[in-house]
């Protein structure tokens, strides 16, 4: 009753020349620039328009093949969930219960199924590649998944921690050290209050990173609450090394500087200097 007299009220609130506002504003913000260009991509439901630089160009399979050939060393990056394996996004919500502590919150992923492990161990038997799978998901989950391909690199917690077998070894590395673990104790307290006001919503436990994934609540609701809580993390993670993001039906609570990115760039490094 709560949502419907909510959303009851929303709806009353606006005439027909908001809605017909709020529409011209919205197709003026999804305009194409004169420097990009749209291109339909998928079937049936997964159907979409891709936009992307003018200048791109897509790189000619023959090519890759010959400079793979030709490359006395080779350097592979692959995304886990979405890539290697069907972003299925099961979670474990036991969240909800009375008394929930944060060592209870728990996220289940989707790992590879072992035709992937199989190309990936292919990959690794030649001595030229170095082959590093990044994910978000923690490091007792990455090896899980992946510990049976030897030689495989593995980057988890978004690269907080990584371990690359031909630079490292079986030593683990971390990108900060002595972190003040206390901020996602209070992170994690704000967001349980946003996650019982707001319906569809769950929590997510990254290892270096706390997520609100609220892409199941009500899209406006969501959105609203979503700004509150963007501004309540950050008066309480003030002077903690912690920065917060908010995305498309997510905010999270994330160590600043920790990025696949900057994962990628340290790693590339090590192996360059290697």
């Amino acid at each position: 009753f709560d949502r419907f007299a909510r959303d009851y009220q929303y709806t009353m609130s606006c005439s027909c020349v908001t809605w017909a506002q709020e529409f011209l504003c919205d197709l003026r913000r999804n305009k194409k620039r004169e420097d990009q260009v749209q291109v339909a991509m998928g079937f049936g439901s997964a159907y979409r328009f891709v936009t992307m630089d003018a200048n791109f160009q897509k790189v000619e399979v023959d090519d890759v093949l010959t400079s793979y050939r030709k490359a006395r060393t080779r350097l592979f990056f692959f995304d886990n969930e979405g890539t290697l394996a069907a972003n299925k996004g099961k979670n474990k919500r036991v969240y909800h219960a009375a008394g929930a502590i944060l060592d209870d919150l728990a996220s289940k992923g989707s790992g590879p199924d072992q035709s992937i492990l199989d190309c990936l161990q292919t990959l690794c038997e030649d001595q030229r590649n170095t082959v590093v799978v990044l994910s978000g998901r923690g490091q007792e989950q990455m090896v899980e998944w992946f510990g049976s391909v030897k030689g495989l690199g593995l980057a988890a917690e978004h690269g907080f921690c990584y371990n690359v077998p031909s630079i490292s070894g079986k030593s683990w590395y971390q990108m900060a050290n002595a972190v003040d673990p206390s901020w996602k104790e209070r992170a994690f307290e704000v967001m349980k209050l946003y996650v019982r006001r707001t319906q569809g919503s769950f929590i997510e436990n990254k290892g270096s990173a706390l997520v609100f994934q609220y892409r199941d609540a009500d899209a406006v609701f969501g959105q609203q609450q979503a700004n509150e809580l963007s501004y309540a993390l950050g008066d309480v993670l003030f002077g903690y090394p912690v920065e917060v993001v908010s995305g498309k039906g997510y905010v999270e609570a994330k160590l600043r500087g920790i990025n696949k990115g900057t994962a990628v760039t340290r790693i590339l490094s090590r192996v360059t200097a290697a």
